[in-house]
C-alpha cells in the first residue's frame, strides 16, 4: 500500500530503507512520517479525506494481537482499528465498490 501511495518508495532500495526505518520507529507510521517528512506531493493519496489514508496505513502496519471469537472468526475492531473501517457513512464511502464494478456472479470464474 505504501508503495502505491508514496511514489518515492517504489524503487526496491527505497522499500528496504522504509522497512528498516519502520523497524527503528517501532512500526509507528506517525513516527516515521515525522522523522522522514515526506513531501506533500508524494503523500497526496494518504492526505485525502482528512488523513484517512494515513490512519488506514498505520492500522495495517502496526503490530497487533488479533482476538478470535469462539467460532474462529476474528473480531473486526481488532483487525482494522481505524475510522475507515468503523467510521461514518462518508468514511465508508471510501471503501465502496463502484457501481460499474461487475457483481461476482457476472465476472465468472477467477483465473488462477
Amino acid at each position: 500500500m505504501m508503495q502505491l501511495a508514496v511514489p518515492r518508495l517504489r524503487p526496491p532500495g527505497a522499500l528496504r530503507a522504509f522497512r528498516g526505518a519502520m523497524l527503528e520507529c517501532g512500526h509507528d507510521l506517525g513516527a516515521w512520517r515525522a522523522r522522514e517528512r515526506p513531501p506533500r506531493a508524494q503523500t497526496a493519496a494518504l492526505d485525502g479525506a482528512g488523513g484517512a489514508g494515513w490512519e488506514l496505513a498505520a492500522a495495517l502496519l502496526r503490530p497487533r494481537r488479533i482476538e478470535v471469537r469462539a467460532g474462529g472468526r476474528a473480531l473486526p475492531a481488532a483487525c482494522m482499528p481505524c475510522r475507515v473501517a468503523h467510521g461514518s457513512a462518508a468514511d465508508a464511502a471510501l471503501l465502496t465498490v463502484p457501481t460499474w464494478w461487475p457483481a461476482a456472479s457476472d465476472r465468472g470464474p477467477v483465473p488462477l
